[in-house]
């Protein structure tokens, strides 16, 4: 069964917004993650600090959002998990 994109299902006017969109949400996303893991490693906070946990979440909420709106599935699937 092929997958189809969501963004297959939105008017070519937006599609550029979206991508954009999407590519913006994966790179905070990124971005905090690795700020929690240099912060981790530097210990300036251990793994039970709220902060790594909080910097971890939110930003594998965002990369999970950016890889749903650009249709990446298996990304999606292993951010959630």
């Amino acid at each position: 069964m092929k997958h189809s994109s969501p963004l297959n299902t939105i008017p070519a006017i937006f599609v550029q917004n979206n991508l954009e969109m999407a590519t913006w949400l994966n790179n905070i996303g990124v971005i905090m993650i690795l700020i929690a893991f240099i912060l981790l490693s530097m210990k300036i906070i251990n793994s039970e600090h709220p902060a790594y946990k909080w910097l971890n979440f939110v930003g594998a909420g965002f990369t999970c959002v950016g890889a749903y709106m650009l249709g990446v599935m298996a990304f999606v699937v292993m951010e959630a998990i």
